[in-house]
């Protein structure tokens, strides 16, 4: 009843499990071959879920596996491998977005004024993009969105792992499409490969959704031409002469 063969083994499944183990091969006098049966809830599940051909050694306190020959035997502890890694992967898509910026300003929570005082009124709340000492200078907007698809991996004892990816665009209509055109220009692609995203608020995927997002970015996109267009001295000055809002120049076609 003498184990030929012992050797610390591991594996990693795709719901991010990390599996050691013992693997211990040994051989009976009547010539049946043997695996030792690891002292771990997911093998004995496993293996119960296969029906294979189980057993205890004489004078041992330790179950195994049972085989024929040793081919088959490695076959066994193969296919218990397989079923401790099988996992149920759920899929959906979203629309995952956050918002930046750099900005410093108070506002007050009964008239909903906005103004950039240093001496705020009683019922004033400051919203500040730059919080600490190294203050930036200008006022900006930032959004960032991306459609991802979210899949998460279960396996047989319920252990979890969230995986996501840029969804394809043969999975999205015209505005998911453009949405992820636009978002090819952020820095996205470290926090989706890394998982990243605890900063990101989510949204379900529909087509009226990622047109919202795509129009905004449509609106920027303009507003930054035309501030091009019109921040040379003489333009802006004309601008400034006519008593139009800068922002209102630019919405005018």
């Amino acid at each position: 009843m003498a184990i030929f063969s012992n050797t610390q083994k591991s594996f990693k499944t795709n719901a991010g499990v990390l599996y050691k183990y013992q693997e211990q091969f040994g051989v009976t006098p009547k010539g049946e071959f043997y695996f030792v049966i690891p002292d771990n809830t997911a093998f004995n599940n496993a293996i119960s879920l296969l029906n294979l051909k189980t057993g205890r050694l004489p004078r041992s306190t330790k179950d195994v596996v049972f085989a024929s020959t040793y081919e088959n035997l490695t076959k066994a502890v193969s296919s218990i491998i397989g079923k401790i890694s099988e996992v149920i992967v759920e899929e959906e898509t979203f629309i995952f977005y956050k918002n930046g910026g750099n900005y410093s300003f108070y506002r007050n929570s009964h008239t909903g004024d906005i103004g950039p005082s240093f001496f705020p009124e009683l019922y004033c709340e400051r919203f500040d993009a730059n919080q600490g000492f190294n203050y930036k200078t200008g006022y900006s907007i930032s959004l960032q969105a991306v459609v991802l698809t979210e899949k998460m991996y279960k396996d047989a004892e319920n252990n979890k792992k969230m995986r996501y990816e840029k969804t394809a665009d043969s999975e999205l209509g015209l505005f998911g499409k453009r949405l992820n055109a636009y978002a090819s220009r952020c820095d996205l692609d470290n926090s989706i490969r890394n998982g990243l995203l605890g900063d990101y608020k989510k949204l379900p995927y529909t087509e009226a959704n990622a047109e919202f997002f795509t129009r905004f970015f449509d609106t920027i996109c303009r507003f930054n031409y035309e501030i091009l267009q019109k921040l040379e001295p003489e333009v802006l000055q004309n601008i400034i002469a006519s008593n139009i809002l800068l922002i209102d120049a630019c919405g005018e076609r």
